[in-house]
């Protein structure tokens, strides 16, 4: 495997659910690998959304494999590669489940040559 991102998912709405988010570089493709702790709401649907947390979060980018039983492990791969996240402008966003305009948990994926306290690469 290749390089890897580490981002933390900060808990919204009193979720209590912060976990998180490390994506590796495999070719043409990312490995997504994402945990996050039992709370006070469960989360299901988890997406990489276009933006940013917060008020620039926008459409789906795409979509990521769901939670099971509201909390635990999600992993995916997506068909792009990693570079082509480190743009500054997406985020990883998590919904309640049977909610899910009520987000639970949102990480931003950094850019390349970013600093971040919340993100770690690896090689």
């Amino acid at each position: 495997m290749g390089e890897s991102v580490s981002i933390m998912l900060n808990g919204l709405n009193a979720s209590g659910q912060a976990g998180t988010a490390t994506l590796t570089a495999m070719g043409d493709t990312t490995l997504v690998e994402l945990s996050l702790p039992a709370g006070a709401l469960e989360t299901e649907l988890v997406h990489i959304h276009v933006g940013q947390c917060g008020e620039t979060l926008a459409d789906v980018a795409h979509v990521l494999a769901n939670f099971v039983g509201g909390f635990g492990a999600s992993v995916t791969t997506v068909d792009v590669t990693l570079d082509s996240l480190l743009t500054g402008g997406f985020a990883i966003n998590a919904h309640q489940r049977g909610n899910p305009g009520v987000y639970t948990a949102c990480g931003n994926i950094p850019g390349t040559g970013e600093t971040s306290v919340q993100a770690s690469v690896e090689t």
